[in-house]
């Protein structure tokens, strides 16, 4: 009974023994199985965080794609945008090209107009010399026959002197009716003589009044020469300030066209680069764009790996967790009634798992999937360094194209400010036209209005001239015609009396006989004073018909004396009238040279006003000059001003240190000449 006793005993000890240790390995089972599947969670979890991430960045990846396909379409309207805003210029650019032939072409024809009118005014220039050549040689063949005139003149007062002086002295009568048979034989010959030379005074009064005419129409036509030649002057000089204010001006707008055409060229070079910058971006985002399609597509295929794996896995933990729940509903009805089946099979489920795998299986299972989720984060990051460093090429592109924008907008500003300078430029190339345009048409008036005053001056002039000449010629003539009538009335009555005093005015005239009241205007006075109360004046002597010669009886064998001092009166009066006509012609000729030298002043200062206001052009002229030496490039730009006369320019080059030399005397001054 003992016995039986003990073996229950031992039994029962046995029986809690093995209880015990299933409840120890049935804890122990469950505690793994809450462990493998908090692992198993959590893995589930990290790999859903994973793709949630992926998700995100996938997200990130495809807006950056969308912002960078709008900056590129962006880019290519802006890229077409500036080959339109290219082409408007380029466009731009003929026309101003087109315009400045233009302009070229007009200063070419303005030079060929400039060229003949200097080879017109040359040429104009050499017939006035010539004219002047004939004008002088006229002239001079006139005061040849003037100096002739005067010299017959001249012969007849001797004549005139030595008859009165002859008379004076009272010449022995008996030596004097000896001469008389011998003078009555030269009369004829005296007579004939007489004669001729009165033709000859008469042809040479007829060749002076037809050189007078000659010498009136000469000094019109130098006149008018003149005053062409003074307005061509003018035209020239105005023409060649124009000329050159054009020039310059010319000279500077190719000079800013040069400056514009150099930066247009460097702007074409400068678009020509951001043509092949863009083209060469446009390449690279092209090439970008493939590589992120083809990156998306690869994120798209691992994304659908990733989900097919998931799902696996999916599938796999929930076979896993129905296994488990199958196998604790197993486990709980077959817990009491499979404990010693469990005893018997304790080493069995050491080595078996569940399901026919075992524990080793399961941890390579779970090492697989921990690879395979760090080369899925490898991935991950990679390609997040791929995106970052797409967002900073982005951000590169970008840069660059804000670069470029920048850019153009300077350029469209420079182009614009330089369109502006051209239209300006051009607006003022037109005002300087319609300037000289009206320039033109002032001096056209001026010349004209010159034209008709200095005509009316030198019609008037010439009026008065011509009515002093025919007054003196009247005079003359008066004063030749007097001793013809004494001589015809002396032949009809006193034949002896005509011979003789033709006989005496034919004598030689004594060393300064009859000077002294031609010369000297106090001594003429004088006798004038003295003759004043018995003599009467030139008009009543022209106009008397020498009565006392009537009353006069033949000559006897003496001459009366009173018939020698009223002759010898006479002849001083006449030749103190023939000092006062002379001393009158001498005033008039000063009053014609302060007419001509006042003529001239007022031509000069009409001149000089056209220059008044060019100031412009004497600040050039001042400021080129360089040196102290150029001092006599002021003297035609004075003279061009001022006006001055042949004589104040001397000074000037006297004082500038010219002395002759230089390009001065080539300058041609018609208005002045020296008659």
């Amino acid at each position: 009974m003992e016995k039986v006793e003990n073996e229950t005993d031992n039994n029962k000890m046995t029986e809690s023994v093995n209880n015990e240790q299933n409840t120890v390995k049935t804890d122990q089972k469950e505690d793994y199985e809450e462990r493998y599947n908090k692992t198993i969670q959590l893995e589930y979890d990290k790999l859903q965080d994973c793709l949630e991430q992926e998700k995100n960045e996938n997200k990130k990846l495809t807006k950056n794609l969308e912002t960078l396909v709008i900056d590129n379409t962006k880019l290519k309207e802006s890229n077409y945008e500036y080959r339109e805003h290219i082409s408007t210029l380029n466009s731009d650019l003929d026309n101003h090209v087109k315009e400045l032939a233009e302009v070229r072409s007009v200063i070419k024809k303005n030079v060929g107009l400039i060229l003949l009118l200097e080879e017109e005014k040359k040429a104009k220039t050499v017939i006035c010399q010539q004219r002047e050549k004939d004008y002088e040689e006229i002239k001079a063949k006139l005061e040849a026959e003037i100096q002739a005139h005067k010299n017959t003149k001249a012969r007849l007062e001797s004549a005139k002197q030595e008859c009165s002086s002859n008379n004076v002295l009272f010449l022995e009568v008996d030596n004097y009716e000896k001469s008389i048979e011998d003078l009555k034989s030269k009369l004829a010959d005296e007579a004939s003589r007489y004669s001729s030379l009165e033709s000859t005074i008469e042809e040479q009064n007829q060749t002076i009044t037809t050189l007078e005419h000659q010498i009136t129409e000469l000094r019109d036509s130098c006149f008018v020469k003149t005053n062409q030649l003074t307005t061509l002057g003018e035209k020239n000089e105005g023409l060649k300030a124009d000329l050159n204010d054009f020039k310059q001006e010319m000279a500077s707008v190719v000079k800013e066209k040069q400056g514009l055409l150099d930066s247009i060229e460097g702007i074409k070079s400068n678009m020509s680069k951001l043509a092949k910058e863009s083209a060469a971006h446009a390449a690279e985002k092209n090439k970008i764009s493939e590589e992120m399609d083809l990156l998306n597509k690869n994120h798209a295929q691992q994304v659908e790996l990733l989900k097919l794996e998931i799902t696996r896995l999916n599938d796999i933990v929930s076979s896993t967790n129905g296994e488990l729940e199958a196998l604790k509903a197993e486990y709980e009805g077959y817990k009491v009634r499979a404990q010693s089946v469990l005893r018997t099979k304790q080493s069995q489920n050491k080595e078996n798992g569940f399901n026919g795998k075992s524990i080793n299986e399961i941890e390579a299972e779970l090492n697989h999937l921990r690879v395979y989720s760090t080369h899925l984060q490898e991935k991950l990051d990679n390609s997040s360094e791929e995106i970052k460093s797409l967002t900073n090429d982005l951000t590169a592109i970008k840069e660059e194209r804000d670069c470029i924008r920048e850019s153009n907008r300077d350029l469209g500003k420079k182009l614009s400010l330089l369109s502006q300078d051209y239209l300006i430029l051009k607006e003022k190339c037109r005002m300087h036209l319609t300037t000289i345009d009206q320039l033109k048409e002032e001096m056209d008036i001026i010349q004209e209005t010159l034209k008709t005053t200095h005509s009316a001056e030198v019609k008037s002039l010439e009026t008065q001239y011509q009515q002093e000449i025919e007054n003196l010629k009247a005079e003359i003539q008066r004063l030749s015609v007097t001793p013809s009538i004494n001589k015809n009335d002396k032949l009809d009555k006193f034949e002896h009396d005509y011979q003789i005093r033709n006989d005496i005015y034919l004598l030689e005239r004594e060393d300064a006989e009859g000077s002294e009241s031609v010369d000297s205007y106090q001594i003429g006075n004088s006798s004038s004073e003295r003759n004043q109360r018995t003599l009467m004046p030139l008009d009543e002597l022209l106009n008397s018909s020498d009565d006392y010669v009537k009353s006069v009886p033949d000559l006897p064998a003496k001459v009366d004396r009173q018939e020698l001092e009223i002759s010898e009166r006479r002849v001083k009066h006449l030749t103190a009238l023939l000092a006062d006509a002379e001393r009158d012609v001498a005033k008039l000729n000063q009053m014609n040279q302060l007419l001509k030298e006042d003529i001239r002043r007022q031509q000069r200062s009409v001149e000089r006003e056209h220059h008044a206001n060019n100031f412009e052009y004497l600040k050039n002229v001042f400021i080129t000059l360089k040196n102290g030496d150029e001092r006599s490039r002021l003297i035609p730009v004075l003279n061009t001003i001022l006006k001055l006369s042949p004589e104040e320019i001397h000074q000037l080059n006297q004082v500038a240190g010219v002395s002759g030399r230089g390009w001065l005397p080539l300058i041609s001054m018609p208005m002045w000449n020296n008659d």
